[in-house]
């Protein structure tokens, strides 16, 4: 029966580098998919904002009758979800050196430094859509990038690759 050895250190650089692209997407969708049923970061106040049409925790409609499942909604829905994977690709170039929890702060202020853009391109094109909603959507962004971070270092962990050449050793017994 084969065993499972972990591969060099030259394969796993390899398998890193051909799947962070793909895991940076999928990380992005992951997180996406998460804020767009808790935009706010929080699910106790989350749908208690004025329209269910969110970018990134941040409001975009002020139509109180656009609601999370309304048709009025899915531009937005088709927006945070773009934004979601551009977020996480800028996100991998700064976590797909890093380990663990490295990783996971690296993402957490990169968000920061992504939502403070976000906070002056809002500021300064549509200020009606800033205000009393700062704080979640500063929530919002750090729990974002947290989650991206985490899920692209665990989506580019390298796999085990099988030895046909050694036998198992099979479970050790201990007294």
């Amino acid at each position: 029966m084969p065993v499972a050895i972990e591969l060099t250190r030259a394969e796993q650089e390899e398998y890193q580098r051909g799947h962070r692209w793909g895991a940076a997407i999928k990380a992005g969708l992951i997180a996406g998919v998460i804020l767009l049923l808790f935009p706010s970061g929080n699910p106790w106040t989350s749908f208690s904002q004025p329209s269910g049409a969110h970018i990134m925790g941040r409001p975009i409609s002020l139509d109180p009758s656009v609601t999370f499942m309304s048709a009025a909604a899915i531009p937005a829905h088709t927006a945070h979800l773009t934004f979601s994977v551009v977020y996480a690709l800028i996100i991998l170039v700064i976590v797909c050196r890093l380990r663990s929890w490295r990783a996971i702060i690296g993402g957490m202020i990169t968000a920061l430094v992504l939502y403070g853009l976000n906070f002056a391109t809002f500021r300064m094109f549509a200020p009606e859509f800033t205000g009393p909603y700062e704080v979640n959507v500063v929530l919002a962004h750090i729990l974002f990038g947290g989650i991206v971070a985490g899920a692209i270092r665990g989506m580019l962990r390298p796999p085990m690759r099988v030895d046909e050449t050694q036998p198992n050793p099979g479970p050790r017994l201990t007294k």
